[in-house]
């Protein structure tokens, strides 16, 4: 008798999102720290000039959390989202193309994609 791997899958997906500025020609964390509603702002405005409007409407997503790094800290400032998961593709494509946030160069990358929040939870509290 063969045994079948048993899952739930929700209809959320979590990404944990790591957000650069550029200063000259390499990518450093400043101390300007763009604010989560920027960010929703710049990957809707990503979405809609990619997909379209009716593209863009099929990835719903929120901001859970916003982590800002502190100007000593070598580490960059982090976004917690909540997207569907038929919105995924769609999003990451968006976190990818996004290179400005407020007038600002910048590189958005994709750190951690789980299927629950324990999934992306910091190694910090595990």
């Amino acid at each position: 008798m063969d045994h079948h791997k048993f899952s739930l899958h929700g209809k959320h997906i979590y990404l944990m999102i790591a957000v650069y500025f550029q200063i000259s020609t390499r990518f450093f964390e400043i101390e300007y720290i763009p604010v989560a509603e920027q960010i929703k702002f710049a990957l809707d405005n990503t979405l809609k000039m990619v997909f379209g409007a009716l593209g863009s409407s099929v990835s719903e997503f929120d901001i859970l959390s916003f982590e800002e790094s502190t100007a000593k800290s070598n580490e960059p400032s982090t976004v917690l989202l909540r997207v569907q998961r038929s919105g995924l593709k769609s999003l990451r494509s968006a976190v990818t193309m996004c290179t400005s946030l407020n007038g600002k160069n910048c590189k958005l990358e994709v750190l951690q994609i789980g299927d629950s929040l324990m999934d992306v939870a910091s190694k910090r509290f595990l």
